[in-house]
């Protein structure tokens, strides 16, 4: 099944913080060699403590950073964190309501030290290269916290290493079982708690589960590739290559690249707080309208391309200046009349040769896809990479299929130039991505 399980990893936040916990949690389970053997009461909390805890011998409380880009090394970019880590596990923190208004609380932090401290962890995607400095650095009180008390794990749970990290984890559970079972295992268990990780930061709800749940989630796994574990993956991979724009140009330290970093890291932010079914049909109808799902294998393997990401969605966020609509990625472009025009990116990045009797039969085929998509209803024009056809030119490719050979062999500059003034209210236009970027930021 090698190229149908996509195991990369994902550069959205819950994600990672997900995987890190439910690492963790396994190495838990395999640490009591038999699972039969754990305690009902000991558990994975999510969201209670800090990112999530351990309940089990004692409690554990971790701090989960993916931080990438620019000085995401240095200890201060830390410091704030491990001293709140400090004060509120080690120290006691009294809460005390606040005079002007009850419904809030101000902390007081006392420096009295707890009779029993809790231990704390802070989990950081990146290698923090002065940590010893940096700690040697902080104020009496912080650095005469015992260091048993506090660990730091930098670089060991990484984006790139943690989904084989689990996957040898539940395979010490699951010693005879192939590679393929123990991906989908992977899978299965990962969208569960990464779903609850999500569910947390939308609703607030908390999560407190028994580790033999976890354990049992292995066991209910279906041992077959299915609807859901492929939407998880795609999710993965689609987070993963904005990552890895993200990583080329992180240490760039040029003024517009780190603004335009900024609008990339923004668009992941936004797009991670979409209810997995939302961002499901943001993939699905807005970004690829052009493609039907089958539910076969092959369609959800070729489902993103990768290409596109980098040369559409990327470009369009990174250089128009106003933001999108974060749910469908449509621009709203205000016109005469109080008219509102959308512009609706795509992952297009499809070429065709029109003087080709074979092409110009696969754009008609194109063409008729994204008319029955039902985003083409809303849509004045759709981006991609390549294509600047008016909205005339599109209608009469669909009102008149067998006189298509009649339509313009090539975009010509005259064409180019008038598709950023045509709003025509018949159907919808294809805009190139240079275009709608003139047009955005006219």
């Amino acid at each position: 099944m090698s190229g149908i399980i996509d195991a990369t990893p994902s550069w959205s936040g819950y994600v990672f913080q997900g995987e890190v916990a439910l690492c963790r949690a396994l190495e838990k389970i395999n640490s009591y060699g038999n699972p039969q053997d754990i305690p009902h009461s000991y558990s994975l909390r999510l969201e209670r403590d800090e990112d999530f805890s351990l309940n089990g011998e004692e409690l554990e409380v971790f701090q989960v950073k993916a931080y990438v880009g620019v000085k995401t090394n240095r200890f201060s970019k830390y410091k704030n964190v491990v001293e709140e880590l400090l004060d509120k596990y080690f120290y006691y923190s009294i809460l005390t309501k606040n005079p002007k208004d009850k419904r809030k609380s101000t902390i007081k932090k006392p420096g009295i030290e707890r009779k029993k401290p809790i231990r704390t962890f802070l989990i950081t995607h990146s290698e923090i290269t002065d940590f010893e400095v940096g700690w040697g650095r902080l104020d009496e009180k912080f650095k005469k916290v015992p260091r048993n008390f506090f660990d730091y794990e930098c670089g060991k749970y990484t984006i790139d290493n943690i989904s084989e990290k689990i996957q040898d984890e539940i395979r010490k559970l699951f010693p005879y079982n192939n590679d393929n079972d123990i991906s989908i295992k992977y899978l299965y268990c990962t969208q569960t708690i990464c779903s609850y990780v999500k569910e947390r930061h939308l609703t607030k709800t908390r999560r407190n589960i028994p580790l033999l749940e976890i354990f049992s989630w292995m066991n209910k796994a279906d041992l077959a590739f299915n609807e859901k574990i492929a939407w998880f993956s795609i999710e993965k991979k689609f987070f993963k290559k904005i990552q890895e724009i993200f990583e080329e140009n992180k240490n760039d330290e040029d003024e517009e690249v780190q603004k335009q970093l900024k609008k990339l890291e923004n668009l992941s932010h936004n797009l991670q707080l979409l209810p997995s079914a939302q961002l499901k049909s943001l993939i699905e109808n807005n970004l690829t309208p052009f493609k039907t799902m089958d539910g076969s294998l092959d369609t959800f393997v070729s489902f993103l391309n990768d290409s596109a990401i980098r040369s559409i969605l990327s470009k369009i966020i990174r250089r128009v200046d106003q933001e999108p609509n974060f749910r469908y990625l449509q621009y709203r472009l205000p016109v005469e009349e109080n008219k509102i025009k959308c512009l609706q990116v795509t992952l297009d990045n499809n070429f065709f040769d029109l003087s080709d009797k074979f092409e110009l039969n696969s754009f008609q085929k194109h063409i008729e896809s994204l008319t029955l998509s039902p985003t083409s209803l809303d849509v004045d024009f759709y981006i991609t990479v390549h294509l600047d056809f008016d909205k005339e030119k599109i209608k009469s490719m669909v009102n008149k299929v067998n006189e298509v050979q009649d339509f313009p062999t090539e975009t010509t500059p005259e064409a180019s130039n008038n598709i950023l003034l045509d709003f025509n209210d018949e159907l919808f236009g294809l805009i190139s991505i240079e275009n709608a970027v003139k047009l955005l930021n006219e």
